[in-house]
């Protein structure tokens, strides 16, 4: 495969992903909830697509409003989310080699996340 293209809902904020108990670290409820919401959203039944291969990641980040906030802020939810392993579509988010955020106010896709997943172009990155 070559590319993928997938629209998303917008991601809890860091600070929302994770809990503490004890000696512990969980994701949060609604963390796990968006975790499922994507999964569902990609889809993918069958075999890993990129076993080893690594990747270019464009994502072009619609805010649901125009607070401010760290654009980076929204990654760490977003790729945990996308499946993973036997039956996702990478092995592991450390296959992201490239990794190109855009924000946009565009209020026709508010909340939204538009993402491109590709094998990445340049030779001599290798995992």
């Amino acid at each position: 495969m070559e590319r993928i293209e997938i629209w998303l809902p917008w991601p809890p904020a860091l600070n929302h992903m994770y809990r503490h108990y004890r000696n512990s670290v969980y994701l949060s409820e609604e963390a796990q909830k968006y975790k499922k919401k994507v999964d569902g959203l990609f889809g993918w039944q069958g075999e890993c697509i990129w076993k080893a291969e690594m990747l270019t990641v464009r994502i072009t980040a619609f805010p649901p409003d125009r607070r401010t906030r760290d654009t980076d802020g929204i990654l760490k939810c977003l790729l945990d989310a996308v499946p993973a392993g036997v039956g996702g579509i990478w092995a592991d988010d450390s296959q992201v080699a490239e990794l190109y955020v855009l924000r946009v106010y565009d209020s026709r896709h508010r909340g939204s996340i538009r993402m491109e997943i590709s094998e990445c172009g340049f030779d001599g990155v290798k995992k």
